[in-house]
C-alpha cells in the first residue's frame, strides 16, 4: 500500500465529479450544474477545504468540509465528510485523512477541529476516540432542513 494525500486546490477542479461518483454515487441526479463546472466554485472557496487519498491514480478515501469563523474572530474546521471505498477500509487510510485534516486546519489558523458522528454509528465514534477526539458529555442533538 503506497496511498498518498493530497488537498484538492482549483487546479484539480476537474476530480471533484469523479470523486462524487466514487464517495457519492448517484449525486448528478441531484444537481443540474454542469460536469465541467462543479467543482470549481467548492476548490475555489477559501473556506472549504478537499483532501484525498490516492493510490495508484485511484482515490481510496476523501474528507471535505469548511471553517467557520466565529464572532470573537476565532476560526473552527468542520469535518463534514471522510469516507474510505469498502475494500481499503481498516488499513490506515482514514487516520492519514484525518491527519491531513487536522494539519491543515492548523495551517488555515482554526483553535477546533470538529465532526458529527451517527447516534448509531459505533464504527465512526470509536474511529474518531481512539484518534484523540473527545465526545463531549450529554452530547449535541443534531437538527436540520431541507431547504
Amino acid at each position: 500500500m503506497v496511498v498518498s494525500i493530497r488537498e484538492l486546490s482549483l487546479r484539480d477542479r476537474a476530480e471533484i465529479p469523479g470523486l462524487l461518483d466514487v464517495f457519492r454515487p448517484g449525486w448528478d441526479e441531484l444537481v443540474s450544474d454542469p460536469r465541467e463546472t462543479l467543482g470549481t466554485a467548492f476548490v475555489a472557496d477559501a473556506h472549504t477545504f478537499c483532501f484525498v487519498a490516492v493510490d495508484d491514480e485511484r482515490p481510496v478515501g476523501w474528507a471535505w468540509g469548511s471553517d467557520l469563523r466565529r464572532p470573537d474572530g476565532r476560526s473552527m474546521a468542520c469535518l463534514y465528510e471522510m469516507d474510505v471505498v469498502h475494500g481499503r477500509r481498516r488499513e490506515g487510510i482514514g487516520a492519514l485523512l484525518l491527519e491531513a485534516v487536522h494539519a491543515g486546519a492548523r495551517r488555515r489558523g482554526c483553535h477546533k477541529l470538529w465532526v458529527v458522528a451517527d447516534g448509531d454509528d459505533d464504527r465512526a465514534q470509536a474511529f474518531y476516540a481512539a484518534l484523540g477526539g473527545q465526545h463531549e458529555a450529554g452530547g449535541s442533538v443534531v437538527f436540520h432542513w431541507e431547504l
